[in-house]
């Protein structure tokens, strides 16, 4: 069961982490996942151009959520959730104009 986490526990990474792994699948190296490696991957994630501002910002929510996964586990199926908001929200914007 998700609890509150400690006040003091707050900017430590969530305890189901500690078995994620990054696989390198150029090279077959397997490094700890990080804070910095989940950073890494979504800010890589960009949208194009012309997405419109009201989606981009709903969409940099769910990278936020991604990034933040790491202090606590469940925010990654938040993450998801919104990016596919995202999508959503990104074709209604498609078929208005």
């Amino acid at each position: 069961m998700e609890q509150l986490k400690k006040l003091e526990e707050v900017c430590q990474p969530d305890e189901r982490n500690r078995n994620r792994i990054n696989l390198d699948h150029a090279t077959g190296a397997v490094t700890p996942t990080t804070v910095a490696s989940i950073y890494a991957v979504v800010a890589s994630i960009r949208l194009n151009d012309n997405v419109p501002d009201t989606v981009r910002s709903h969409f940099n929510v769910a990278r936020n959520l991604a990034l933040y996964s790491w202090f606590v586990y469940s925010f990654s199926e938040v993450a998801s959730m919104q990016a596919l908001a995202s999508l959503e929200m990104a074709a209604r914007a498609c078929y208005e104009l």
